[in-house]
């Protein structure tokens, strides 16, 4: 059972930047298309994103699609 809403994570494709480098730059992409909000915060291990779920209407396929998107930017900074 979930003890949060909040989901940190990394996207961990290759790439010639840092992984911290790397999450900041899919973020900004993401905010710049303006179809999903994530935040990003700094662990003990690095940048992480983050994304907070309390819209009762979010759906699987919403956050598939948010998954995909990072997935499409962070391959497009390799």
């Amino acid at each position: 059972d979930p003890q949060s809403n909040i989901v940190c994570f990394r996207f961990l494709g290759k790439s010639s930047v840092s992984l911290d480098t790397l999450q900041s730059r899919i973020r900004r992409e993401i905010l710049l298309k303006g179809n999903y909000y994530l935040v990003q915060t700094s662990l003990p291990k690095g940048v992480f994103l983050r994304t907070t779920l309390m819209n009762p209407f979010t759906t699987l396929d919403d956050l598939e699609g948010l998954l995909e998107e990072i997935a499409k930017i962070g391959k497009g900074m390799g």
